[in-house]
């Protein structure tokens, strides 16, 4: 999840606050020595790794309730 925006335009914006956050997650997911990870983070080496899609609507389709684990 990400911070709220309400137009499309915002979410260029709302990248630039998380894109290293998620850029790390998946990075951590694939390989996690991180000294071999690439030292460009940058949001326009994201968008060179993955491909974005921003979505309005989600939906938990779980019986539980969701939990903070940290």
């Amino acid at each position: 999840l990400v911070p709220e925006y309400d137009v499309d335009e915002e979410a260029e914006s709302v990248l630039r606050l998380v894109h290293r956050e998620v850029f790390e997650r998946e990075l951590q997911g694939w390989h996690t020595v991180e000294e071999d990870w690439p030292s460009d983070r940058s949001l326009a080496a994201f968008k060179r790794w993955f491909q974005i899609e921003m979505h309005t609507v989600i939906e938990d389709l779980l019986d539980s309730p969701l939990e903070d684990i940290e």
